[in-house]
């Protein structure tokens, strides 16, 4: 047993456990996370079950990395404003040979609350009080929002250069995607940019994959560099950090399905759906580290206009369950979330394709799939998606 885990420990302001059986319903660890985060923080172990508020049994969790992985992507995505690594960690205490616990640590940053559990449209502000949840008071709320207001401009900010550059597509039919850093911090434009366009390998894409490599025409404008448009893909980085990219819906189609007689033209291909915005998380990343771009943290958001009529089928192309299960369609006429994700620089640089694999969750869940029907070329434990070709 490891010595780490504290069994026969009683829950505490800062400390609580939860049986195994809470990863099938991953909102009851969200409400502890955000019970702490608008508290003083604390631990959460998953895999202790606990009689009368003392931890009395161990429950070993197996494949620990993907539940790890899961939970991770969970917390970033419903919980506002997105928490960072800094935030909160989920780390592995290992049992035996591929069984472990898991730990939750909770670490709440000053000028971030309150911090809201978001269902639907739905925000509830919870906080923990000795070893249970209450809801915050309009009172508490109103402290926390006035306090943090200062700390957070920088935050309000990109959320308003996303929301402004998002609402000048809201007519069209398009994916787009916006990469935003929260700042002040300026990127220098100078210097060769379109070996990033044209040459797959410098940002790691592949050659003849479904990314933005090779749209033309390249062209530096004041604030920004923009390549394609010519056939409807887009990409711009801009001096302040930000990366945008947009293309036609009629790009998510792919006729050479391997259907007999193909497939509907409003069905969206998952590989695509996949590999588009992951190539553009590997511009971001190569672009911040080769041009030492410092800014620690970055809001993300991906929509799609005109999503109506489209349809999406779950799991891997590859499978025989996604050749014989039926499409789902979306809702409304566009797929557009709430508030973008908040991603770190550590993230980006090291994880581009998980970062992007969190997004496009979003478009899983507006058709009502869920993450675990998504394909499994998204490898869970390497964080990439590896896809067949060069």
């Amino acid at each position: 047993m490891n010595d780490q885990i504290p069994l026969g420990q009683p829950e505490s302001d800062e400390l609580e456990f939860k049986g195994k059986e809470v990863l099938q319903r991953l909102y009851n660890v969200s409400r502890e996370v955000v019970g702490m985060l608008n508290a003083s923080g604390g631990q959460i172990w998953i895999g202790l079950g606990e009689e009368e508020g003392r931890a009395v049994r161990v429950e070993p969790i197996a494949q620990p990395e993907r539940e790890a992985s899961r939970l991770k992507d969970h917390l970033s995505d419903v919980i506002e404003p997105s928490p960072s690594s800094d935030e909160f960690a989920v780390e592995q205490v290992s049992l035996r040979a591929e069984h472990a616990v898991l730990k939750v640590r909770v670490t709440p940053k000053e000028g971030r609350r309150p911090y809201a559990l978001v269902e639907g449209t739905a925000r509830h502000f919870l906080k923990r009080v000795h070893d249970r949840l209450r809801p915050m008071s309009r009172e508490e709320i109103f402290l926390a929002h006035a306090q943090g207001a200062a700390p957070d401009q920088d935050h309000e900010v990109a959320s308003r250069k996303i929301r402004e550059a998002r609402d000048k597509l809201r007519d069209s039919n398009c994916l787009w995607l916006r990469i935003q850093p929260v700042g002040k911090a300026k990127l220098t434009l100078s210097g060769d940019y379109r070996p990033y366009f044209v040459d797959h390998s410098r940002t790691g894409n592949r050659l003849s994959g479904w990314n933005f490599v090779g749209a033309e025409p390249f062209r530096a404008e004041p604030g920004k560099i923009t390549c394609g448009a010519r056939d409807g893909v887009f990409v711009a980085v801009f001096c302040d950090g930000a990366v945008e990219f947009s293309m036609p819906l009629i790009n998510l189609y792919w006729k050479t399905s391997g259907f007999q007689g193909g497939k509907p033209p409003n069905e969206i291909w998952p590989f695509v759906l996949l590999e588009y915005p992951a190539s553009i998380f590997r511009l971001a990343a190569t672009i911040c580290r080769e041009r030492r771009f410092p800014t620690p943290t970055f809001l993300a958001d991906l929509v799609l206009f005109g999503i109506a009529g489209w349809t999406l089928r779950p799991h891997s192309p590859s499978s025989l369950q996604y050749k014989l299960a039926k499409p789902r369609s979306a809702k409304g006429k566009d797929i557009l979330a709430p508030e973008p994700l908040s991603f770190s620089r550590d993230e980006i640089v090291g994880e581009p394709d998980r970062c992007a694999f969190r997004l496009v969750g979003r478009v899983y869940e507006a058709f009502g799939l869920f993450e675990e029907e998504m394909p499994a070329e998204f490898d869970r434990k390497s964080g990439r998606l590896i896809l067949p070709g060069p």
